[in-house]
């Protein structure tokens, strides 16, 4: 496929609604650029595939209309567009084996000779290390190779975008790696231009693509690259889905001062740019890097006796779960930078400087925040004593546990 190619997609102001259900997506607008990977990422739920089917044409938007470079494709067919989707199910067809399958997709899709499909097919087959499967049929395969035979057969089409439902379900470890690399591998030959792919996986998603869209409830919460929302979340939902950042409730006093929620004398300056949160309640954000486990810190850090939760290794980093007053805080850090005695139970000083923080203004009671809050306890934690297991990772203040019980 030519480089030169515009395969940029362009949704705008898109909304639909399912007849009989109150689910909306409303008002999506997203600019995806031409040869980009692109994912999809909320809850259940959301509207994520929802969406991707709208992009591919098996959904008619109520309203809005769907772009590939200048051209609108919103009243065309899904077959008619200059675009390929795999779905969820795979959909290769039972009775034909792998060589077959991809020869279909060539086809029919680029106009071809049987004879000729199934030539090219073969070339196709050695790029996604499918060879030796050639004369099998899909229901000998695993999950993770009929992942890629249905990959394999949409690129192979020659299409300029890629669409991907879900290609990780039911995928181990070990096959979510070998599909990366032959996706990252087909990209950086230039075997399609733009792929767009919905996922609940964040950590594939993120290994892959380098922009996010991130649904909540049918609304567009924010888009745009992996690393902006690692640094800077646009809100405290964003930063609790994705699990970047230790969220920590508290009160600005006017002075300027973040005193966090159950942890005395442990304030934190906020930034003269932000005076409106001046006598404000806001969360107070921090990375699980930004945490040291070591009495060393500098004079001016936040140091915190804190007891050890878990430890756990998370391929090459060791991630440190601590309770510090009312919070659990999640530290991550290279396995050497761990001290080697620490172990569950452990009381140890850790320290956070001060700059690290970023503070965001409060949301009101918000379930779907509480709730992604409580799921991102350690497990560890469901066993120790805790009135109320909403406040393993984070202390919701009795204000807002009012509004929530007054629902």
């Amino acid at each position: 496929m030519s480089k030169d190619t515009d395969s940029s997609v362009a949704v705008e102001h898109v909304s639909y609604s399912y007849p009989g259900s109150a689910f909306n997506l409303n008002d999506i607008s997203l600019a995806i650029g031409s040869g980009s990977r692109f994912a999809i990422v909320g809850p259940n739920g959301c509207g994520k595939t929802t969406l991707l089917k709208i992009i591919g044409g098996h959904l008619a938007p109520d309203a809005g209309r769907i772009l590939v470079g200048a051209t609108d494709i919103t009243r065309l067919s899904a077959a008619s567009r200059p675009m390929v989707t795999v779905f969820q199910d795979l959909a290769l067809f039972p009775h034909l084996n792998v060589r077959q399958n991809v020869a279909y997709g060539i086809q029919f899709k680029c106009h071809k000779r049987k004879a000729e499909a199934l030539a090219e097919a073969e070339t196709w087959l050695e790029r996604f290390g499918l060879k030796n499967e050639s004369g099998r049929l899909p229901v000998e395969l695993s999950l993770g190779t009929q992942q890629r035979v249905a990959i394999a057969r949409a690129i192979a089409t020659g299409q300029r975008v890629i669409l991907l439902d879900e290609p990780t379900s039911s995928l181990d470890t070990i096959e979510k790696r070998r599909l990366a690399k032959y996706i990252l591998s087909a990209a950086d030959k230039h075997w399609f231009s733009t792929m767009v792919m919905v996922s609940h996986d964040l950590a594939f998603a993120s290994s892959l693509c380098d922009d996010f869209a991130i649904l909540k409830q049918g609304e567009l919460v924010a888009q745009g690259s992996v690393a902006r929302f690692y640094r800077d979340p646009v809100d405290c939902w964003t930063a609790a889905y994705l699990d970047t950042h230790n969220v920590i409730p508290g009160q600005v006093d006017d002075q300027l001062l973040f005193h966090p929620t159950g942890l005395p004398r442990s304030s934190v300056s906020v930034p003269g740019d932000q005076q409106s949160l001046n006598g404000a309640r806001c969360f107070a954000l921090c990375r699980p890097d930004d945490i040291h486990l070591d009495p060393g810190g500098p004079s001016d850090a936040l140091t915190l006796d804190c007891s050890v939760v878990d430890v756990r290794f998370r391929s090459c980093v060791v991630s440190v779960g601590v309770r510090c007053g009312d919070h659990l805080l999640r530290a991550e850090l290279m396995p050497r930078d761990v001290p080697a005695a620490v172990r569950p139970g452990d009381t140890i000083p850790v320290w956070i400087m001060r700059s690290a923080f970023r503070f965001l203004p409060w949301p009101g009671y918000d379930p779907s925040f509480e709730e992604l809050v409580t799921s991102l306890q350690p497990a560890s934690a469901s066993t120790e004593a805790s009135p109320d297991a909403r406040h393993d990772r984070i202390a919701m203040p009795a204000e807002l546990e009012t509004e929530g019980d007054l629902r």
